[in-house]
């Protein structure tokens, strides 16, 4: 008997309001930490679910709606484990769309960032017109550390990177503020808030958040921290 291909009979990753309903991402299967034929869903409110014109190949795993760009219109941006013509080789990718109030249009597709990278969220930072991309990337001794970007004309550009940490996470919130939790030195985890001062990025402790702050699934968690052996040696 063939995949079923139906809503109902896939796995659902994330849901998340976007204009007026929200997108439902979904996946065939998940295969060696990986979520595999993504796709994602638009549910109008009092509507029917339609699928929108991503290809499942991409293998998306997990997807986010802000402003990169400052103009007041929604992007929704998706990270995915795929392939390109280039480098037919799996690893983790960046991809941002746009909206036309239908469906989606390819604003970017990012062969990679500047190092392979374990998850990426767009963040609110003071003083940016857009959304921020901010990703925890692995360095080449195997430690993590974040580095931001900035949209400009055709797509995101390096803006400021930060130290190597033994542990360090993106922390989903509400507002989608630059908060993560890190830790070093035998230390215990503590959530932090991300500052960029003269191109580098600092943390500064962040004491008792609001409960109604925080928004984390430990299910998209587990998905989206998980780097993957194979990546990492890339």
């Amino acid at each position: 008997m063939g995949r079923q291909q139906s809503q109902s009979s896939r796995c659902i990753l994330r849901k998340i309001p976007f204009e007026g309903g929200r997108l439902l991402l979904t996946c065939d299967r998940i295969r060696d930490g990986h979520p595999w034929g993504g796709l994602v869903y638009y549910v109008p409110k009092n509507g029917k679910p339609r699928k929108l014109s991503l290809h499942p190949m991409y293998n998306f795993w997990d997807i986010q709606s802000g402003d990169v760009d400052g103009d007041g219109k929604p992007e929704i941006a998706l990270c995915t484990w795929s392939k390109t013509r280039i480098v037919p080789i799996y690893a983790r990718r960046y991809f941002v769309y746009g909206w036309d109030g239908h469906d989606v249009y390819p604003r970017w597709r990012g062969s990679r960032l500047s190092k392979p990278y374990v998850q990426a969220r767009l963040v609110n930072l003071q003083g940016e017109k857009g959304m921020i991309l901010l990703a925890v990337e692995i360095t080449r001794n195997g430690r993590k550390c974040l580095t931001a970007y900035r949209w400009n004309d055709f797509g995101f550009t390096g803006l400021a990177g930060g130290d190597e940490h033994e542990f360090i996470t993106l922390v989903p919130n509400s507002d989608n503020k630059p908060w993560v939790r890190m830790k070093d030195s035998g230390k215990p985890a503590s959530l932090y808030a991300v500052q960029i001062e003269n191109d580098r990025i600092t943390l500064t402790r962040h004491l008792h958040p609001a409960s109604n702050e925080l928004r984390i699934t430990t299910h998209n968690l587990r998905i989206t921290t998980h780097a993957p052996r194979r990546s990492e040696s890339k």
